[in-house]
C-alpha cells in the first residue's frame, strides 16, 4: 500500500503539465514505483525472491495498469478542462516551453 502514496504524488504532479507526454511520464513513473513497492512487500511477506514475486503479482497486471493510466489521462484532462471552463476548478498548469 505504501507504493500508492508515491503513485498518487507522481500522478498529481503529472497533471500539472500541459504536455501530455510529461504527464504520461510522471504517471508511468508512479505506476512503476507502485509495482516495485508492492512486489517488494509481497516478496518480504512470503519469503519469495523479488523476481519470482514480480512474475506472480506485478508483471501480469502491468499492461492493464498502463492502459488504465492512458485512459485516466485522456478522461481526466477533459474533466479538468470542463471544470475549469465552468469556473469550478482553478486551472493551474505548467505550460510546455516553446
Amino acid at each position: 500500500l505504501i507504493g500508492f502514496l508515491f503513485m498518487v504524488w507522481f500522478c498529481g504532479f503529472g497533471v500539472q503539465w500541459e504536455d501530455k507526454k510529461l504527464c504520461l511520464l510522471y504517471n508511468t513513473l508512479g505506476l512503476v514505483i507502485c509495482h516495485i513497492c508492492g512486489t517488494a512487500q509481497f516478496s518480504f511477506l512470503t519469503g519469495m525472491g523479488f523476481w519470482e514475486s514480480a512474475l506472480l503479482v506485478s508483471v501480469p497486471y502491468f499492461i492493464k495498469d498502463g492502459l488504465s493510466v492512458i485512459a485516466a489521462i485522456a478522461v481526466g484532462s477533459q474533466v479538468r478542462k470542463r471544470l475549469a471552463s465552468a469556473g469550478l476548478l482553478e486551472r493551474k498548469v505548467i505550460l510546455e516551453s516553446e
